[in-house]
């Protein structure tokens, strides 16, 4: 069983990258498609079987090595951020980047937010911390600049907590990514979004244990509910690394913990009640109208026991936290995906309803499991 676990995330690393090559280059023609998924598989079993190991092991012999990787993902870097400005935003057939650009404009002009929408006449609803998160960007010309803070304080907190050797890895395969490449190119916030999560509970992971969190769970319940404000789906890994320790809690301390995070979360949302409460509750663009349109209540039946066995099986072990993540998350979106089709019946993967960026979400958590030892 062993052996399988350890390589679930470098094959969901794969996975998710030769989907996008699949997806792309299949626009083309059916035998491109086929060439270049058929390449795409060689390429990353080549990075994750010689080249990373290779590169590993010179670094630890050697300065040269570091240097060549460092310029390497600095290259890289600098050709995610010239191809992000090469690209005219409006000619892009993805609208991430609009549905927090017009909200936020709107907000600084004084116009209710969720009246917005997006280049191409789509729902525009984020949710009120990450539109807060996004306005020095707005103010910078382009939403997508958070994803190179969020990947700096990712790699930071890859240094600070994995060592010198294990982030000059994660950086990488960060920049081998053929599917971080096209949300960048097309300015998406959602990886950005788990970037910056996973940055959080990095730093934060040496220090988890029931005495750290329960002496620091008012604290806490405020940044979970913060980031519960930022994106739904950041609730899935946290309830897996916090529900173990929950449970241990004085009922009184679940009950503080629980009555804080919800207020929290609540009052994020007031201002927007207050501010037009027929457009908020009423207006099929409020907040709620993005992310919770994709999934379907019936689902929770299998992720809900899953989770709480993913949740219990990593027992404060960090490689057994980020591969459960990061399985959980693809889980999450394939049964999505799964059941949307049998509902609409219709099986392709690739046509334009199904967005398949979902999958990026376990990127990170694979990434920090690929470099993490398990205990024991």
């Amino acid at each position: 069983m062993q052996p399988v676990l350890n390589i679930l995330c470098p094959s969901l690393y794969v996975f998710i990258n030769v989907l996008f090559v699949a997806k792309y280059s299949e626009r083309i023609s059916e035998r491109v498609g086929l060439c270049a998924t058929f390449s795409a598989i060689i390429f990353y079993f080549v990075l994750l079987r010689v080249v990373i190991p290779y590169l590993y092991n010179g670094m630890k012999r050697g300065v040269w090595c570091k240097r060549t990787v460092w310029c390497l993902c600095l290259i890289a870097f600098t050709g995610m951020l010239v191809v992000q400005y090469s690209i005219d935003p409006y000619n892009i057939q993805v609208d991430r980047w609009s549905a927090l650009h017009f909200p936020i404009e709107n907000l600084l002009s004084g116009i209710y937010p969720y009246t917005a929408f997006t280049h191409l006449g789509g729902n525009a609803s984020p949710f009120p911390v990450w539109q807060i998160l996004h306005i020095p960007f707005y103010l910078l010309g382009n939403v997508g600049l958070s994803f190179f803070v969020a990947l700096c304080l990712f790699l930071l907190s890859c240094w600070k907590v994995q060592g010198e050797e294990k982030v000059s890895v994660v950086a990488l395969l960060l920049c081998s990514s053929v599917a971080v490449w096209y949300e960048v190119a097309v300015r998406s916030d959602l990886i950005t979004n788990f970037l910056f999560l996973t940055s959080l509970i990095n730093f934060c992971f040496p220090y988890l244990c029931q005495r750290w969190i329960e002496g620091r769970r008012l604290w806490i319940a405020f940044v979970v509910a913060l980031l519960a404000c930022t994106r739904l789906m950041v609730l899935i890994p946290l309830g897996l690394l916090l529900l173990p320790y929950f449970i241990k809690m004085d009922w009184r301390r679940q009950l503080e913990v629980s009555l804080v995070a919800t207020t929290i979360f609540a009052l994020a949302f007031v201002p927007f009640v207050l501010w037009d409460w027929q457009e908020f509750y009423y207006f099929h663009n409020n907040p709620w109208s993005l992310q919770t349109r994709q999934g379907n209540l019936s689902d929770f039946i299998l992720f809900v026991p899953l989770a709480i066995f993913l949740s219990m099986n990593h027992k404060g072990d960090a490689k057994r936290f980020y591969r459960n993540s990061a399985l959980m998350l693809v889980v999450f979106v394939a049964v999505t995906f799964v059941h949307n089709m049998y509902i609409r019946e219709d099986w392709h993967l690739f046509s334009t309803t199904y967005d398949i960026t979902y999958f990026s979400t376990a990127l990170p958590f694979c990434l920090l499991a690929f470099v993490e030892k398990e205990k024991g």
